[in-house]
């Protein structure tokens, strides 16, 4: 397979795994990171994670192998509800609450004034 081949696969991966990111988020009432550098670096991740290990796995989680265990770190991981509940985004910081993601935006209306 060519360097080619591997961007194309890659970017169709992505696209993929961003759609079902956004779906996800548009059915829980999530929203996926406001910073599109981070989603963009996420999406990323989980693409090679996909195309290396069979599964977009979480990239801020270690794989054990035991494809049982790392179930439970396939994006959305088992974790990220509770995470948000708590701190308003997810340990990767894909996923936040609809206040985290308003935070954030009226913190950069204000460095803007």
């Amino acid at each position: 397979m060519s360097d080619s081949d591997d961007s194309s696969e890659l970017a169709e991966l992505k696209a993929k795994i961003r759609a079902q990111m956004e779906e996800y988020a548009r059915t829980t009432g999530y929203r996926l990171n406001p910073d599109p550098k981070v989603v963009e670096t996420l999406i990323t991740a989980l693409a090679r994670r996909a195309q290396r290990l069979g599964e977009p796995y979480c990239p801020c989680r270690v794989t054990t192998g035991d494809p049982e265990k790392d179930k439970a770190i396939i994006c959305p991981c088992v974790y990220h509800k509770e995470e948000i509940a708590r701190q308003g985004i997810c340990h990767c910081q894909l996923f936040c609450s609809p206040e985290y993601e308003a935070a954030h935006r009226q913190g950069e209306q204000g460095e803007k004034e």
